[in-house]
């Protein structure tokens, strides 16, 4: 026969201010009703090990498994009848001023006469309103240098440093006041690019423009004479346009390159 053996529990009364007896609670009456379960010999069984949940294999793939919502669904997101009419009203509203932001635009092209035709050059692939392809806009070729004659050129391209300049191991090219131009770059960077051994260029002092420089610029942030360490290129005849490229390109592409675009105080004022 089963033996049970009730454990005598105390149980402490609060009293409230005026030292009256509150009533215990029903939480604290079942927690008072405590009861173990003993065996035959009257020991107390250990209470039984609750199971760790464990997670199946396949269960996702179940059928009948416990869903996280009902069939009604989540109830997160759900508009209230207030909220979809002013949605609606909101965008009838939108509706309402982009039409008469298009009448006013209309009539504001109306007073200003016809449009500007487009420049010869515009063609239509070009991205729209892009500033090389608006109406009225004009793209002017960059400023170049040439030798005005050929007295000139052969004076320049047979000089001893410009022959020195061509050379394939040449360390140091220094051709300042030479009076080379932007016809010249081109042979000065076929010399130069494939050269490994260059640490310094000096083409300072003399008549190259904005194409000349955008011809060096290209071949030196394409990695052409990797090893160059010094370009002296100030007091030439380049724009804004062309310090805009030795600033804002090479000088970002080829971060080790110390390129001089202003000359140093002792020949200011030349």
């Amino acid at each position: 026969s089963r033996q049970f053996l009730c454990t005598a529990m105390v149980v402490l009364e609060e009293l409230d201010d005026d030292g009256e007896v509150i009533p215990p609670t029903t939480e604290s009456k079942a927690s008072t009703a405590s009861v173990a379960v003993t065996d035959e010999n009257g020991e107390a069984k250990p209470e039984p090990k609750k199971k760790k949940p464990v997670m199946q294999k396949g269960f996702l793939n179940k059928d009948d498994r416990e869903t996280l919502y009902g069939p009604e669904g989540s109830p997160e997101g759900e508009l209230s009848e207030q909220a979809k009419q002013q949605a609606v009203n909101d965008k009838m509203t939108q509706q309402v001023q982009d039409m008469q932001k298009a009448k006013h635009v209309a009539d504001d092209k109306a007073g200003a006469g016809p449009e500007e035709p487009p420049p010869p050059w515009y063609t239509p692939e070009w991205p729209r309103k892009c500033q090389y392809n608006s109406p009225g806009c004009t793209l002017d070729p960059l400023k170049a240098t040439g030798h005005k004659t050929d007295l000139h050129r052969e004076t320049v391209q047979k000089n001893t440093r410009w022959q020195s300049a061509l050379k394939k191991d040449a360390t140091e090219i220094r051709v300042a006041f030479t009076g080379i131009t932007d016809e010249d770059v081109p042979t000065l960077v076929e010399a130069i690019k494939d050269n490994e051994r260059l640490i310094l260029v000096d083409i300072s002092q003399n008549k190259i423009a904005d194409a000349g420089v955008q011809q060096l610029v290209s071949a030196l942030a394409s990695n052409g004479a990797k090893n160059l360490q010094e370009l002296h290129i100030y007091n030439n005849e380049w724009t804004a346009l062309g310090r805009q490229m030795i600033e804002g390109g090479l000088k970002i592409l080829r971060p080790k390159l110390q390129v001089k675009c202003d000359p140093p105080e002792y020949l200011r004022g030349i």
